[in-house]
């Protein structure tokens, strides 16, 4: 990872309790949330409000028919760096009492690992990447969660949050590691069918040879209207049923949560993070 005028910040190892295994040098971007849609331009592209609700981040014009050239297209984020386009999101979050609550932002980690070893490529124009199990009914090592009072990051639910020490809010943060080695074909995904893997001390499988950095994404919740949240209750959206036009919406626990990645960086900044 190359220090360059674009100012990718190599930050201090604040997840290393989450993915000890990266710690390496890492650069962030920290983007405020934008928007909530149905939408999910990587799985069902074109099929706007089809999707289970998603929570956006970063670029501002992300919908169903998002690709890396609208992205390029406009530009416009609320990312901290402008070079970032990228469209980050993840799905609604419910709360034991029935109330749906938005994120206040998200800090995500491009992170790298033995790279004298295994040299880095960068994100590809147009890659797209998933990262967790929207069926996941278990503990994931590549998921973790933060109260913000609380011990640090762990992949088990049921910890009950407090007060932050300010005693302004409950923050509650999930970290969401995204695979970081690429088959070198298929910018994206598909249902039976993954483009990415992740890498195994350092090393990339031999039907994902691309090593790219590792999308630690963190996202955080502020939330001043409680002041406890038992983290084994929260719900996440899930895909809804839809008859017609009309959704009837369904919700998973915790153990769902996963989150989307579409990359919007310049050229330039995608080359400065290898």
């Amino acid at each position: 990872m190359k220090l360059n005028a674009f100012t990718l910040t190599l930050a201090p190892l604040l997840v290393a309790g989450a993915f000890s295994a990266h710690a390496g040098p890492q650069a962030h971007v920290v983007c405020a949330y934008h928007h909530t849609l149905g939408d999910d331009a990587i799985m069902m592209f074109g099929k706007p409000n089809q999707a289970m609700w998603h929570d956006f981040f970063g670029n501002t014009h992300t919908d169903a028919v998002s690709t890396y050239q609208t992205l390029r297209d406009q530009p416009e984020t609320t990312c901290d760096n402008k070079a970032d386009g990228s469209a980050y999101w993840v799905p609604s979050m419910k709360l034991p009492d029935g109330q749906v609550v938005t994120p206040a932002y998200q800090k995500t980690y491009y992170q790298t690992t033995k790279v004298e070893q295994y040299p880095l490529h960068p994100f590809p124009a147009g890659l797209e990447l998933l990262a967790g199990d929207h069926h996941g009914s278990a503990p994931s090592s590549r998921i973790t969660f933060l109260c913000a009072n609380g011990k640090g990051y762990s992949n088990q639910a049921g910890e009950v949050c407090g007060l932050r020490k300010g005693g302004d809010a409950v923050q509650f943060n999930i970290g969401i590691q995204f695979p970081n080695c690429w088959d070198g074909v298929n910018l994206k995904p598909a249902y039976g069918h993954s483009n990415a893997a992740y890498d195994v001390n350092g090393a990339c499988p031999s039907d994902y040879p691309v090593k790219i950095p590792t999308v630690n994404m963190n996202v955080a919740y502020v939330l001043p209207q409680i002041t406890s949240l038992d983290t084994a209750k929260i719900q996440l959206s899930l895909d809804p049923i839809m008859n017609g036009e009309k959704r009837e919406e369904r919700w998973g626990s915790i153990y769902t949560a996963h989150a989307d990645f579409m990359n919007g960086w310049t050229v330039e900044g995608a080359h400065y993070m290898t």
